[in-house]
């Protein structure tokens, strides 16, 4: 990292007071040294940022804060949020028009007009590429009819994802002493969009070709700078309240990390998130979880056996630090009384993942097979 502090010195952008610095391309980093059998857990890096996360997206196991519940200011990383509770609300073709309020928003923007119309999507792609505050308005007013409504409903996914100390008062983050959230908040926003199709195909995407109603075309830019660097996500932030905020993730034969710090400078964000995320893949290895690996065979009580797995694609695996595997415990949460019938696919219940008793991850399980009525009631 010393080279990419070297490297950068003399390149400083300006910023502006409600948006975020003029786009200026870190080096991308040098080759990633060849990672070593874990002995002895490494200590964390020495980060500029006031406050900092980093947390396995697949298991959803935090594995790094400093600070991480200290309440900040956010700004641009808010419109995650935005753009996630908006594509569970709306079709992505849905002709959204900009009203006046929505044009006129400060600081970032794509540059809309009022009365133009445009499909949802592209304000997607202006909300997190561009990070239009604009788009943010004009997303919130489409969704909900205003953006104060549109508040709540993204204060309410806040709580649903766990994110208990999060309380915004707009869709764009923009300066309110009262719009707030934490590091490990934000974690756990960011894994919820990077788990979205869609947010994970946006935040992913370089530059973006849009159509004006005028027949005119305008690229919309990543504002990420190491996007494909080794980063593939999510979303830059920065006023003069915030400082620069960032959440950044990258994956590693198969693995992906999400970082997030808050108070930090323009190239510490950068900086900060690469030591994460390289700390975190030599710091852990993932595992699969005694007791969730394969079928597993759960007695219901009326002489059946219900075979149940965890949800997702694949195997559930953990990340662990040496010595973590025999301190694991799982605690499965399933029905009292089963049901007569059970489709294959079904959730049924929850593995929730303890080390030293600790929770550090849950897991949905479902129904591997169905589950049919006992003898005598079909």
């Amino acid at each position: 990292m010393a080279l990419l502090l070297a490297l950068v010195v003399g390149l400083g952008p300006a910023a502006s007071a409600q948006g975020e610095p003029p786009p200026a391309a870190p080096p991308p980093p040098g080759p990633a040294a060849p990672r070593q059998p874990l002995r002895a857990p490494l200590a964390p890096p020495e980060l500029q940022a006031g406050s900092a996360a980093l947390l396995d997206v697949a298991s959803g196991r935090l594995l790094y804060a400093k600070a991480g519940e200290v309440p900040g200011y956010p700004a641009s990383i808010t419109k995650i949020l935005t753009a996630l509770v908006a594509v569970h609300k709306l079709d992505l073709e849905t002709p959204v028009e900009v009203s006046r309020y929505a044009a006129s928003a400060e600081g970032s923007s794509m540059y809309l007009r009022a009365g133009m119309r445009l499909p949802l999507r592209d304000l997607l792609y202006g909300l997190l590429l561009e990070s239009g505050n604009d788009a943010a308005r004009a997303v919130a007013e489409a969704v909900a009819g205003s953006e104060a409504n549109f508040v709540l409903l993204m204060n309410a996914e806040a709580r649903r994802l766990g994110a208990l100390h999060t309380r915004f008062t707009n869709a764009s983050g923009l300066p309110d002493a009262r719009h707030v959230t934490t590091a490990v908040d934000m974690a756990r926003i960011a894994r919820a969009a990077l788990l979205d199709p869609t947010v994970r195909q946006i935040v992913s995407t370089p530059v973006w070709r849009v159509r004006w109603p005028d027949g005119s075309v305008h690229f919309l830019v990543n504002h990420n700078r190491m996007l494909g660097r080794p980063l593939d996500g999510v979303k830059t932030g920065y006023t003069r309240a915030a400082g620069n905020t960032f959440v950044g993730s990258a994956t590693r034969d198969g693995w992906q990390l999400v970082a997030v710090v808050l108070r930090d400078n323009f190239y510490g964000q950068y900086e900060d998130t690469l030591r994460l995320l390289e700390w975190g893949w030599r710091s852990f290895r993932r595992v699969p979880v005694p007791g969730l690996e394969g079928p597993i065979r759960v007695p219901t009580g009326d002489g059946r056996t219900a075979v149940l797995t965890t949800a997702g694609p694949g195997p559930f695996l953990l990340p662990v630090r040496p010595g973590e595997l025999g301190r694991l415990r799982v605690q499965r949460l399933l029905p009292a009384v089963w049901p007569p019938r059970l489709a294959a696919g079904e959730r049924v219940g929850l593995a929730v993942v303890r080390i030293d008793g600790q929770p550090v991850a849950e897991v949905p399980l479902v129904t591997a097979l169905a589950l049919e009525p006992p003898p005598g009631r079909r």
